[in-house]
């Protein structure tokens, strides 16, 4: 959501011209770092690496911290 949020925001053509608006998007999610690394598109405009990482909020000796919980291939 955050690389589609920051697509829209620096988008300065038209909403109508969905092929600069796919290039954009694209674009940005080359260069974005999430937490689950980065967001590498196929052709298609999916993630192209198809592992993802569930995060959590673990209560450790009374701390909260944000663990990897689980994780998907």
């Amino acid at each position: 959501m955050w690389v589609l949020a920051k697509t829209v925001a620096d988008f300065t053509s038209t909403f109508n011209d969905f092929t600069a608006f796919k290039t954009r998007f694209s674009e940005e999610a080359d260069h974005f770092l999430g937490v689950s690394g980065l967001v590498i598109l196929n052709i298609n405009g999916d993630r192209a690496v198809e592992r993802f990482d569930y995060w959590g909020l673990v209560n450790e000796g009374g701390n909260y911290l944000f663990k990897i919980i689980g994780k998907s291939n």
